[in-house]
C-alpha cells in the first residue's frame, strides 16, 4: 500500500514512517503545499494527515481533496477533541478520526483495514 503522510513535526513524521515503513511504501511531508504537489504527480493508495498544522490545516487538505472529487482514503490524525467544529466538518469524507495520542497496533489496525492484502493475512 502506498501512504502519504503529511504531518508538520519531524518526530511524528519519523515515527509513522517507522511505524509504517516495514509493510508499506510511505512517503511523509510536512505540509499540506507539498502534499498537494505529491499527490498531483503520483498515485496514492491512503492519507494519513495531521489536523492542525502551520499554514493550510489537514481539514483545508480534505476539503480540497473531496472537492476535486478524490476517492483516496483519509485518516485524520488529531489531537483535537472530536467535538472541534473543523473535525466535525470532514467526518465525513475521512475513512477514520484517530485521536492522538496512538498506538502502532491502534494504526495498525485502521490501515489494515483499508489494505484488503494485510486484512486477509490476519484473519
Amino acid at each position: 500500500m502506498k501512504i502519504l503522510i503529511v504531518e508538520d513535526e519531524a518526530g511524528g513524521r519519523k515515527l509513522l514512517e517507522m511505524m509504517l515503513g516495514r509493510d508499506h511504501d510511505v512517503t511523509a511531508v510536512e505540509n499540506v503545499d507539498m502534499a498537494l504537489e505529491h499527490l498531483q504527480v503520483n498515485h496514492w493508495d491512503l492519507i494519513l494527515t495531521d489536523y492542525k498544522m502551520p499554514g493550510k490545516t489537514g481539514v483545508e487538505l480534505i476539503q480540497s481533496l473531496h472537492s476535486s472529487g478524490s476517492t483516496i482514503p483519509i485518516i485524520l490524525m488529531t489531537g483535537q477533541s472530536s467535538k472541534d467544529d473543523g473535525v466535525d466538518q470532514v467526518k465525513a469524507m475521512v475513512h477514520k478520526v484517530l485521536p492522538k495520542p496512538f498506538s502502532r497496533k491502534e494504526l495498525a489496525a485502521v490501515v489494515d483495514s483499508l489494505d484488503p492484502g494485510h486484512a486477509a493475512s490476519g484473519a
